[in-house]
């Protein structure tokens, strides 16, 4: 994940890991909660 803000990316890699499939709206979410 490329984004200029460290902690945004982080958290949506965070996100990404714990599903067993790809669900972008929870992503988002992920990376917005910051």
């Amino acid at each position: 994940l490329d984004d200029e803000d460290p902690e945004r990316a982080n958290r949506v890699m965070n996100a990404m890991l714990k599903m067993s499939k790809i669900e972008t709206e929870e992503l988002r979410a992920a990376a917005d909660a910051g």
